[in-house]
């Protein structure tokens, strides 16, 4: 598998893994999901970053980045996107961002407008309560350590779930996923995460609320949208129209044969419409 170089920067005193490609054009800012890293853009940076100059880190709690005992909320993580992105002199830049990545990536552009562009939102949170009940157990005392804690062939079920073509879920991709997802610091992060944001029934409306109320603030950016059509975790059928009626300018795609992450299920038609949108 072909990888960028590991970088590292210290950020508020965390040690912070990024990876940054592309010499000219405008930064674009990649963010990934909740027990995830970097690698789940592996196919997409090189493409990318021939239009743009593309970072992407391992936020704090995940990947090979520092995971220390703080509160792990989506306004802990904004803020410190924001002091990442100060760290490496970005000024501007277009976000995308995957999953929970979503909701951070939402939090960050509302509260930083000025320097977002174009926004890009691939399956991710913000729109809905819905998610699967993996998910809701996870945060629940007992079962949810045992849910974090599991074997490798358990975490390789899981991940192809997670896809519409469970072939996408490679030994060489599970072999480099398993290890960061098995930390037992990462685990008590994902923990804390599922714990405070959702209960039984969903994601907690406390969490998402704050946001909504602010989507309005949104109205001038451009936001898209990449869904898959056959994504079990967060249902299509509801996020993607919440999203329509959260944010009414939203433009939306589709991709069917395709699951929750579709920048690894999909990448040469997810490349091409991150391209077309943001224009590269």
């Amino acid at each position: 598998m072909d990888l960028p170089q590991d970088r590292y920067i210290v950020v508020e005193g965390y040690k912070i893994r990024y990876w940054q490609e592309g010499n000219a054009g405008d930064y674009l800012l990649l963010l990934h999901g909740i027990n995830a890293s970097i690698e789940y853009w592996h196919k997409n940076i090189f493409e990318l970053a021939k239009h743009y100059r593309v970072v992407l880190l391992d936020l704090p709690g995940f990947g090979k980045s520092d995971k220390p005992n703080v509160i792990y909320d989506l306004n802990f993580f904004a803020e410190f996107v924001a002091k990442f992105c100060q760290a490496l002199g970005i000024e501007s830049m277009h976000l995308a961002a995957h999953s929970l990545g979503g909701a951070i990536g939402l939090q960050f552009a509302l509260n930083n407008l000025p320097q977002i562009k174009k926004l890009v939102l691939a399956d991710g949170v913000g729109f809905a309560l819905q998610v699967i009940i993996f998910f809701r157990l996870m945060g629940r005392p007992i079962i949810g350590k045992i849910l974090t804690n599991i074997s490798k062939s358990i975490f390789t079920k899981a991940l192809k779930t997670n896809v519409y073509d469970p072939a996408v879920i490679t030994e060489e991709l599970v072999n480099i996923l398993y290890p960061l997802a098995h930390d037992s610091k990462t685990q008590k992060v994902v923990q804390y995460i599922t714990k405070h944001n959702t209960d039984w029934q969903g994601i907690l409306a406390t969490t998402l609320q704050p946001l909504w109320h602010r989507f309005i603030e949104l109205k001038d950016v451009p936001v898209l949208l990449i869904w898959g059509k056959q994504d079990n975790l967060l249902a299509t059928d509801i996020h993607v129209p919440a999203a329509k009626k959260l944010i009414p300018h939203v433009k939306i795609e589709l991709l069917d044969c395709c699951g929750h992450i579709p920048q690894l299920e999909r990448p040469l038609e997810f490349n091409r419409l991150v391209i077309d949108f943001l224009g590269g």
